[in-house]
């Protein structure tokens, strides 16, 4: 009776060991599930060294030669004047018979002392014959208001003190005048010039009148 009692508590341990081994491998976890699990569990990493950033310097341009012009500047002449070859003047005036024109470098140039060496051009043209004149303010006050003298000895009108230019009975002239000393002076143009004080009224001269700075 013991051998079979034996026999069948050896059995039932086999049966129990067999159920409780079936019943460990269902309850086991999917390889899945245990991969998953352990993705899950954080992972400690180290601490990394500090990273040192060494600014790198931003080079300068260096900037382009500046190129020197080596061409020389026109020199001026020093005798040139910078209006020189200016035309200062260029109207046409009326002037009645038995009167005068007077251009003033002053008064109606703007030009209060002409200077000992300059030039100028003159060119007049009228529409009857007059006398032409170049002369100093100084000869001016002396001359405007007493009329010429015919001189029949030399052939020409006879002014009051020095004449720089003097054209008489002319319809047309161009003259160059180089200033003799420092001044102010005038062109004269003169309608007086008719024989034996014989006027004749409402009649006058067209004169066209240009004045040109040489030098």
């Amino acid at each position: 009776m013991k051998s079979v009692s034996l026999i069948t508590a050896l059995a039932i341990l086999v049966i129990f060991t067999a159920a409780v081994s079936a019943g460990c491998t269902q309850n086991a976890p999917a390889p899945q599930a245990t991969a998953t699990a352990t993705a899950a569990v954080p992972t400690e990493n180290p601490t990394a060294a500090p990273t040192i950033s060494t600014p790198v310097p931003t080079p300068t341009p260096t900037p382009a030669p500046t190129v020197q012009s080596t061409v020389a500047p026109t020199p001026t002449p020093a005798a040139t004047s910078a209006n020189a070859g200016k035309v200062i003047y260029d109207e046409r005036k009326g002037v009645p018979i038995g009167n005068v024109l007077v251009i003033k470098f002053d008064e109606n140039l703007d030009i209060p002392f002409l200077q000992k060496g300059e030039k100028y051009l003159f060119e007049v043209q009228c529409t009857k014959p007059v006398n032409i004149l170049f002369m100093q303010m100084t000869e001016y006050d002396s001359n405007v208001y007493t009329p010429p003298k015919w001189d029949s000895l030399k052939g020409e009108w006879k002014y009051n003190g020095k004449m720089t230019k003097q054209f008489d009975n002319t319809l047309q002239k161009n003259f160059e005048v180089t200033i003799p000393r420092i001044g102010k002076y005038c062109l004269f143009i003169d309608a007086r010039n008719t024989d034996n004080d014989v006027l004749i009224e409402k009649e006058s001269v067209a004169a066209d009148i240009k004045i040109t700075r040489l030098e």
